[in-house]
């Protein structure tokens, strides 16, 4: 009993810590805007339905919690200015913040917080964050600005759950269908910015909420620019147009490292990415398949080919980042030869000639299946095709659109996927793991162990961190014995930022857009972007198969078709005579004595000067087909575009298309910017051109 008086008294002195923290000051320069880069576009900003994938984290600047997190992690107060617990630890009473109100003027009250409590709670609404809320009995208001939480029990993470994030009732009071409510995307917040304006699939603009508690923040507004790829995102930030990417990718990383004016934040994930058996279909019904796949798949070469080592190896459901992480934690090594093994014990044969499994007349295949959006799990899903290809597995691959991709999931249709997993401070694996469809909404494994549901509900509502800690480590060795998923890897979080913006914390824990409202670009370096001419691409990717008409100069040089970009991939190209016989032709002109042929003459030859021609290519450099692209068996084309000076070097260069390998993205780049040209003209004289071809791989 003392042990126990003991242990509430440090838990207690631990939450009162965090109940008091500094007064946040708005400093820097006031004004401007800044651009934020991400192919992560959010669904919903309602926040009682959390994005499916990774958030962006647009709904933290709109809305406000009862607590959140600062620069060290540590819980502080947010709307509300304190809370106390009752001497059972079985109830928290918090305190208010007064004074702040909704954009549209009203005040945030307690009513509004009950009302968002009842909202989670309800089947009708369907709001995921019902799993988080089931241990807490009732919520009472007992004023305008003092509210209740009561509790089926005393458990550690109480203050986690009930710090949610109120909903204005004045607006959603009468809405029936939540879910589907026009508020989700145009919503009424309480934050430091509101939406003004959000075009699905392009960008999202916020601007300062002037009625924001603490005043209004530095800049003016937030662009959110929704990047069709990675090539796009990587541009527009080498140039100087995006000023924040966010989850930025290895090859990204390799190309902006060295960068002085960018800003690299790295920090250990909180995520990991895997790939998911249906345990509905009958081939993954069996652990020892599952073993024998995932000991086929060496993990260690795909964090080195494909992360370039930034990730490391996974072994379970939660990161090292994580205070309930198990560091003894075993996993299933590299082991091609053990796959096979097991193959072969349950009776699928190896076919010399064909290099094919079969049980009869049933090759041994899958078809594995991701979000096209996201280039590395694109190249992920290749390299576990090459991977299983070697002892005998037949992978089919098929790149989704998001939302294809989640239908698909959602809905059970699919053998096999990769996605990935955020892990947060409240551990809390229901949604993922429950065997109740109700409580395991994210279940997409259809994963079913009663022994993993009552350890789920042990560890919630264990009150000993230490005691908690150990039910989720025999959590993790259950999980990471029974494979219903095959845990690839834990990677590391990496963002890039312009050096114009100020304000960003080197030692701050969170993501990179948790202390957004803080920052600020001083005056003099502040720059105009139009986000609609942000990864505009041109027109030649469709490679056209027309030939301009000759008559005509050539306005955009860029609207090549497939044949003339061929040519110039051409490894020689004789340069065009058209230049000098122009040029040579103007010395006649002087001979003829008769002034009225003189003049004739010179009215007639302006014509061919003024013919356009294109570049040439002089020497082209080849790209050495990466050994990183070898292993995984990378093939295909890349459509290099590059801007030729009047020297013939190459200026600037971009991919304009992809197969999905970003180190044979790298290398073609790099050989584009070293090939030399014969500039192309226009009026006789060198001008800047722009010019794609493809770089094959391999050569």
């Amino acid at each position: 009993m003392k042990k126990l008086k003991l242990t509430l008294f440090i838990i207690l002195l631990f939450l009162i810590s965090c109940q008091k923290g500094d007064k946040e000051v708005f400093t820097g320069e006031r004004g401007g805007g800044i651009i934020i880069g991400t192919i992560n576009e959010p669904t919903t900003l309602n926040p009682i339905y959390p994005p499916f994938g990774k958030s962006i984290g647009v709904e933290n600047l709109l809305f406000l919690s009862l607590h959140g997190r600062n620069a060290e992690g540590k819980v502080v107060p947010q709307l509300a200015t304190s809370w106390e617990y009752s001497e059972d630890f079985k109830s928290i009473t918090y305190y208010l913040r007064r004074g702040v109100k909704w954009s549209d003027g009203k005040p945030v009250t307690a009513e509004d917080v009950k009302f968002t409590f009842d909202l989670i709670k309800s089947p009708d609404v369907g709001s995921p964050l019902a799993a988080s809320v089931r241990f807490i009995d009732s919520v009472k208001v007992i004023n305008s600005y003092r509210i209740c939480f009561y509790f089926k029990r005393a458990y550690a993470d109480e203050l986690l759950d009930s710090g949610i994030t109120p909903l204005p009732m004045h607006i959603l009071k009468d809405v029936k269908d939540v879910r589907n409510a026009s508020f989700n995307t145009s919503p009424v917040g309480n934050g430091p910015y509101k939406l003004k304006k959000w075009e699905s699939r392009k960008s999202m603009e916020l601007v300062a909420n002037d009625r924001y508690y603490k005043g209004k923040p530095p800049l003016d507004k937030l662009v959110f620019w929704f990047a069709p790829g990675e090539e796009e995102l990587a541009m527009e930030l080498l140039e100087g147009n995006v000023d924040i990417v966010t989850d930025v990718t290895p090859s990204l990383y390799e190309r902006i490292k060295d960068k002085k004016d960018i800003n690299l934040i790295i920090k250990p994930g909180h995520t990991y990415t895997y790939i998911g058996w249906n345990l509905e279909k009958s081939l993954f019904a069996e652990k020892k398949m599952r073993l024998a796949l995932t000991y086929a798949v060496s993990r260690e070469n795909l964090v080195k080919d494909v992360l370039l080592n930034l990730a490391d190896v996974a072994r379970g459901p939660i990161p090292p980042t994580s205070w309930a992480y198990d560091e003894g934690l075993t996993t299933f090594s590299y082991n091609p030869e053990e796959a096979a093994k097991l193959f072969d014990e349950m009776g699928w044969k190896l076919q010399e000639k064909a290099k094919i499994r079969r049980k009869g007349n049933s090759p041994l295949s899958f078809t594995l299946i991701t979000n096209k959006e996201n280039p590395i799990r694109v190249q992920i899903a290749k390299f576990v095709e090459a991977e299983l290809g070697k002892v005998g597995v037949l992978v089919r691959t098929e790149f989704l659109d998001t939302p294809t991709f989640i239908s698909r999931l959602v809905s059970g249709d699919f053998d096999a996927f990769i996605l990935g997993w955020s892990i947060k401070e409240r551990i809390d694996p229901t949604m993922v793991w429950n065997s109740d469809p109700d409580k395991g909404k994210f279940n997409l494994v259809s994963y079913k162990n009663p022994k993993i549901d009552t350890m789920i509900d042990r560890g919630l509502l264990t009150l000993d961190r230490r005691e908690t800690k150990k039910i989720w480590a025999a959590f993790q060795k259950i999980i990471a014995e029974d494979i219903p998923n095959t845990f690839l890897f834990y990677p590391q979080e990496i963002s890039a930022a312009s050096r114009r913006v100020n304000g960003i914390e080197e030692n701050d824990t969170r993501f990179i857009l948790a202390n957004l409202e803080h920052y600020w670009i001083p005056s003099s370096l502040r720059k105009t972007i139009d986000v609609t001419s942000l990864g505009a691409k041109e027109e030649e990717e469709e490679i056209i198969e027309e030939k301009p008409e000759p008559e005509k100069p050539i306005v955009n040089p860029e609207d090549l078709l497939e044949k003339k970009a061929k040519e110039a991939a051409a490894k020689e190209a004789i340069p065009e005579p058209e230049k000098k016989v122009v040029e040579e032709k103007k010395e006649p002109i002087l001979e003829p004595k008769p002034e009225k042929k003189e003049t004739t003459e010179v009215v007639k030859e302006p014509e061919p000067e003024i013919l356009p021609t294109l570049p040439k290519i002089k020497r082209l450099v080849i790209p050495e087909y990466p050994e990183a692209a070898k292993k995984v068996g990378a093939e295909g084309n890349v459509f290099v575009q590059v801007l030729i000076g009047v020297d013939g070097k190459v200026k600037k260069a971009k991919i304009v298309k992809t197969f999905g390998n970003p180190v044979c993205d790298a290398a073609a780049l790099g050989a584009a910017r070293a090939t030399l040209w014969i500039p192309g003209t226009k009026n006789g004289k060198p001008v800047e051109m722009k010019q794609t071809y493809p770089v094959r791989f391999p050569p």
